[in-house]
């Protein structure tokens, strides 16, 4: 993702698929606009987390919200709860 020939799933589109609309109009993309918004809020609100795992709407980001969509994602046993 660091070489502009190559694309990445930034986290924005990963999170709400959609076709690539071309990155200069992103901030002016309302769904954007949102995502970024969460995770400006978020970093102010929990700053060691932050440290931790910084995450930014327009920043490529794991594989795991690209596997969620097929099912083979660990989201699913780590975010879910399953009675016991």
């Amino acid at each position: 993702a660091a070489d502009p020939r190559h694309q990445g799933l930034e986290l924005w589109l990963a999170e709400f698929p959609q076709p690539r609309p071309p990155r200069e109009t992103w901030s002016q993309n309302p769904v954007f606009q949102q995502l970024d918004a969460q995770f400006t809020k978020a970093h102010e609100e929990n700053p060691e987390y932050t440290g931790l795992h910084f995450m930014t709407a327009d920043e490529v980001e794991e594989c795991w919200q690209l596997l969620r969509q097929s099912l083979h994602s660990v989201s699913y046993e780590t975010l879910a709860h399953v009675p016991t």
